[in-house]
């Protein structure tokens, strides 16, 4: 990001959001155009979305990642100086590693505040600007040397918030702090969300602190960086909340003098960990060790993801002990039950965790985990915690010891007799046969993995209770009808039901993997339905890492060849386009031409498709309908501005978000 699209970035903020513009209107236009014809991305949104931070913006310098060595590793202390001596480090910054949002501020020459941004990939961030400035940053730095025009002054940051303004504010809607800012941050107050909410968004910010953490001295004429000397100093001078307001050590020491002095400093590293912990408002996950001198941090350099002269210890996952009250268990499209535990409510990771998994009754017999238990759980990042271990009550049920199978029994509806198991095996439990509610969730994944509108869980139940119980049903014209559906089931007729019957008999374009998904064969999951699309197209496939026994049943057992064969033709029959892997693979192998990927948020009905099927029947093979990943190329919306969860997350993965008419243009069939 150049000096020329900071300027523009900046000015098109302040005409939208303050009353001092910072340049005439023909000086603005005369910038824009120039940026246009220069093919930069900064000017790709309009009016005052920018300024709410949803526009992609590449970083000037990259904001790399830490290395991380995790200090309950036993080979903490073999791994620490390993990196010590590979490196030549000899003095040594050590400070709070916070577990916040990373974050960028730039500044131009004159120390003017030109744009803040989120890390997003490393490469390219999101401009977070009002959002900054409504925490209080400071938007003018006192710079003490003369920069020359271009060069830029960025300050490295997190922005976190004090765990008891959370816990106090919005501990009910957030799962912890973290997740509080990374939500806040990615907010599109330019939506219209009223008056009421936006104010009680903006007024969040207030909340919420930026920390100072380091400062570069960018100077993209000469492609040069450099981080600044006294970097902390520096900051305080400037008004900026920084690192060196928390708990801080400083070791000095010669190279030679590290290996016999490393217990000491490692006895230090510990103890600044316990003030950590103690004395911090914030969450923090770690400690960073930094080499302290600018001129060994050039010495040592960086790689291409993280600067060498920096290593982030990280803790150990916080762990917390409860009493196990309660058992529950689900069953799933699989046949097999999965136990969930009720705990007395217990503090974790700045949330209050009452359930916990118990993985499988493999587990709990392993572990001895019973009701009444005293159990100590663990859990990283924001997954369900889990048991690390298990101390029974003094008085111990007899019942389960001699009977495991009563854990299920005893804590639900499901009797002995309903129950599979493999003798070799036998607490790896599954549910004997099919209930109706498990008969309800294939319907409904079957009908999800076909991609077809307007028929949630809501609607497989009218139409279980109306005898449609499998995919194939729904395709069958002489049941899946207004007529029958209003007669048989709890339907009305009218327009909600039309729109269910047409979403199935509109056609479309469908994969064949989603075909065979569809069915939902037991132990058949995605990828699996994709490998076994190759094999029944006599294509190359790779059955590797898949379960032998189900891949053995659905490649020679014709019934389920039957099912997928008269699913094909009941599709085919609904006008369906079926996309088969050797169509696929004739783009792949064609030089000419690169499979892009996408999905699809919002509806493509304003930009002229009355169904997403309608859309993707439309475009050419040189794309492919995938789930949203980091490798998907495309996220196609009916509206730029929105903030729907797919956005966020093709946001945060750097997926380039498109318009579904500009996206047909480009890859029309």
């Amino acid at each position: 990001m150049n000096q020329r699209e900071l300027l523009y970035l900046k000015a098109k903020r302040e005409y939208y959001n303050s009353d001092s513009p910072i340049m005439s209107d023909s000086e603005f236009d005369a910038l824009e155009q120039e940026l246009i014809s220069e093919g930069s991305s900064v000017v790709n949104k309009v009016g005052a979305e920018l300024s709410e931070g949803l526009t992609k913006v590449k970083h000037s310098v990259p904001m790399k990642s830490l290395n991380k060595i995790k200090i309950d590793d036993k080979d903490f202390e073999k791994n620490l100086l390993n990196w010590i001596m590979n490196n030549n480090i000899s003095g040594i910054e050590a400070s709070v590693k916070l577990d916040g949002n990373a974050v960028k501020l730039v500044y131009n020459h004159k120390g003017e505040f030109m744009v803040a941004l989120t890390r997003g990939n490393g490469e390219v961030g999101l401009d977070i600007s009002d959002k900054l400035v409504h925490m209080g940053i400071p938007e003018q730095l006192n710079i003490p040397q003369e920069f020359n025009e271009g060069v830029t002054v960025e300050v490295l940051g997190e922005v976190v918030i004090d765990v008891p303004t959370f816990e106090k504010e919005y501990a009910e809607d957030f799962k912890n702090p973290r997740n509080f800012i990374s939500g806040r941050l990615n907010i599109d107050l330019s939506a219209d969300i009223g008056e009421e909410k936006y104010k009680a968004y903006r007024d969040s910010f207030n909340d919420c602190d930026f920390i100072g953490i380091d400062v570069i001295i960018n100077n993209p004429t000469l492609d040069l960086y450099d981080y600044m000397e006294n970097s902390y100093l520096r900051m305080c001078e400037w008004g900026f909340k920084n690192i060196n307001d928390l708990p801080m050590r400083i070791f000095l020491t010669s190279q030679s003098a590290w290996k016999g002095k490393l217990n000491k400093y490692i006895d230090d590293i510990r103890s600044l960990t316990d003030e950590i912990t103690e004395d911090i408002p914030y969450l923090s996950d770690g400690i960073v060790l930094r080499e302290m001198r600018n001129r060994k941090r050039q010495e040592i350099g960086e790689t291409s993801h993280h600067p060498k002269w920096a290593v982030a210890l990280k803790f150990d996952s916080e762990k917390a002990t409860t009493k196990l009250i309660d058992i529950e268990w689900t069953v799933g499209t699989n046949r097999k039950l999965t136990p969930v535990g009720i705990l007395e409510p217990v503090e974790l990771m700045g949330t209050t965790v009452q359930r916990v998994s118990l993985s499988n009754l493999n587990t709990m017999v392993k572990k001895r985990i019973v009701p009444q238990s005293t159990v100590t759980i663990q859990k990283a990042g924001d997954i369900i915690p889990y048991v690390i271990s298990c101390t029974p009550p003094e008085i111990m049920d007899d019942r389960y010891i001699d009977d495991p199978y009563k854990l299920i029994t005893n804590f639900s509806d499901i009797n002995i007799e309903d129950l599979e198991w493999d003798e070799d095996d036998p607490y790896n439990v599954r549910y004997g046969e099919e209930n109706d509610e498990i008969k309800k969730k294939k319907l409904l994944k079957g009908i999800k993995a076909l991609e077809i509108d307007h028929i949630g869980k809501a609607t497989v139940d009218k139409l279980f209770d109306a005898g449609i119980e499998t995919i194939n049903d729904v395709f069958d014209k002489e049941f899946f009808n207004v007529d029958y559906l209003s007669f048989a089931g709890d339907f009305k007729r009218g327009r909600a039901l039309e729109k269910i019957v047409n979403s199935v008999f509109s056609g479309g374009r469908v994969d064949f993997w989603r075909v065979i998904n569809a069915c939902q064969f037991d132990g058949c999951g995605e990828t699996m339905s994709k490998e076994l699309a190759k094999y029944y197209t006599d294509q190359q496939y790779d059955f590797s890492g898949l379960e032998k026994e189900v891949i053995n049943n659905l490649t020679t057992n014709t019934d389920y060849t039957f099912i997928v064969d008269m699913l094909e033709k009941d599709l085919l029959d609904a006008g369906y386009d079926i996309i088969y892997p050797s169509d696929k693979q004739v783009a792949q192998d064609n030089p000419d031409v690169e499979v892009k990927t996408f999905e699809m948020t919002g509806s493509p009905k304003l930009h002229g498709w009355k169904t997403k099927n309608d859309f993707v029947s439309s475009l050419s093979n040189e794309v492919e309908h995938t789930k949203l990943t980091k490798d998907t190329d495309y996220l196609i919306t009916d509206n730029l501005s929105s903030n729907t969860s797919k956005m966020k997350k093709a946001k945060k993965y750097g997926v380039e978000i498109i318009e579904y008419h500009t996206f047909n243009e480009k890859y029309k069939g």
